[in-house]
Order: structure tokens, then C-alpha cells, then sequence
């Protein structure tokens, strides 16, 4: 009788111990509660650190392609449609575009196409300063973003020019070189831009531009005889500007 009593306040104790630990951390303990508290069952989504990344550079366009933008070949028609010449141009506003008289002169329809994406538009004729061979055409509902500033001021002999057109047909051609020389044509008040960079037929009334993008003169014409090389000469953009300011006033 005295063993089954001993075994019987034994076991009371060992349970009443488990009971006391219990409590002791906190009460109900559950294995799922326990595994939660320190992290080892509950399922937890990895948090994923992005890798970093710089922004991709953009480098700014070149002269060359930012002349894209501004430059155009012009193609020249007849009253009855039949294309009779072509030549080169440039926006000087976001609605006129300057260019050579002796390009458009005896056409009746005139067609501009833009070098950098082949955006074609109808323009037709706004000024002219024949004794200068300087036009200037105004654009069928077509406005350009860009287009380029006017600097009247000479260019220094040596300075690096940069010229944009369609020799010989090749559209969106882009050529450079130097200034060579400040033509004075006697008898005329008359002043020319002398430059290297090479320019053939169709490059008439294109931009000539300093390392500013700034436009300094069109190119109009090129010795060709006894072998001449890269004896090339622009219109410079005082003239443009006089065209201009007449609009004004």
C-alpha cells in the first residue's frame, strides 16, 4: 500500500514540474509558436536585393548628326511634275528653311525631305535676294523642332567648319574642313566664305556651320577646272539675317 502511494505522489510531482516549465516561458507553449519565435519553420520569401545598375549613358549626337536634324534635300519640280533639279537646305526657324536661289530657280514645285529620317513636306518660296543667291521657303504644314542659330560674324582663317548636303544626289552627306580664305568679289558688295570641306553638285544651299553649330554661311559653289581641289565657297549669313530682318521690319 505504502509503494503504490510512493509512485502515485512520484508521478504528481514529475507532472506538476512539466506544468511549472511551461509557465515559466511564458505559458501554452506550442512547437509551431516556439519554431516561429526563432525563424526555423515558418516559411519567410527571400528578400531579393536588386544588383544596382547605372542609368545607360547617352552621349550627346555629333555635329554631324545633330546637322542631320537640321538639313534637308530639296528636290525641284516642273509645272507638270517632272523633277528638273536638286539641291540642299536648312532650317533657320521651325517654319523656313534657307537655301540657293540657283536651286529652285525655273521650278514650280518644290519638295523637302529632312536628312536624318526622310520626313518629306512641300515648301515653297518666301524671299529671295537673287543678287546674293539666297532663298528663303517657308514649309506646308510642317514645323521642325530644331533648327539653327544665325552668326553673322566672319569666321577666322582656319577655323573649323562643317558642311551638310546631297552631292551628287547622296542625301544626308556630311563632309569637314577649314576656313581658307575671306573672298571680297571686286566690283560687287559681294563677300565670300573660301572652305576645304569637299562639296560637289547637290550641295548647293547647304549649311556651313562652325564647332558651335552655329550657321556661318550655304555653300554655293566649287572650282572644278585645271584640277582645282577643295576650292569651295559659301554664302556667308549676313545675308541670310538682311532677308531677314526685312521680314521684320
Amino acid at each position: 500500500m505504502s509503494k503504490i502511494y510512493f509512485l502515485y505522489i512520484l508521478l504528481f510531482v514529475i507532472i506538476g514540474c512539466d506544468t511549472s516549465n511551461d509557465e515559466m516561458f511564458g505559458g501554452n507553449s506550442d512547437s509551431q509558436t516556439d519554431n516561429d519565435l526563432f525563424g526555423e519553420n515558418k516559411k519567410v520569401q527571400p528578400v531579393i536585393v536588386k544588383k544596382q545598375t547605372k542609368d545607360p549613358v547617352i552621349e550627346d549626337k555629333t555635329i554631324g548628326e545633330k546637322l542631320l536634324d537640321v538639313s534637308v534635300s530639296i528636290k525641284v519640280f516642273d509645272s507638270k511634275g517632272n523633277p528638273v533639279a536638286f539641291g540642299s537646305g536648312v532650317f533657320i526657324k521651325s517654319n523656313l528653311i534657307v537655301t540657293n536661289v540657283h536651286v529652285i530657280e525655273g521650278g514650280s514645285l518644290f519638295v523637302a525631305k529632312r536628312n536624318s529620317d526622310g520626313k518629306e513636306f512641300a515648301i515653297e518660296v518666301y524671299k529671295l535676294d537673287i543678287s546674293h543667291d539666297v532663298a528663303i521657303l517657308l514649309t506646308k504644314n510642317f514645323n521642325s523642332l530644331e533648327f539653327l542659330k544665325i552668326n553673322s560674324k566672319f569666321p577666322r582663317i582656319g577655323n573649323e567648319i562643317w558642311v551638310a548636303g546631297t552631292p551628287m544626289g547622296q542625301e544626308g552627306t556630311i563632309s569637314n574642313g577649314i576656313i581658307s580664305s575671306i573672298e571680297k568679289v571686286k566690283n560687287f558688295d559681294y563677300d565670300l566664305l573660301q572652305f576645304t570641306a569637299p562639296i560637289s553638285s547637290g550641295s548647293s544651299g547647304g549649311p556651313l556651320v562652325n564647332n558651335d553649330l552655329e550657321l556661318i554661311g550655304i555653300t554655293v559653289s566649287t572650282i572644278k577646272r585645271n584640277a582645282a581641289q577643295n576650292i569651295n565657297f559659301a554664302v556667308p549669313s549676313k545675308y541670310i539675317l538682311n532677308l531677314l530682318d526685312e521680314e521684320n521690319n
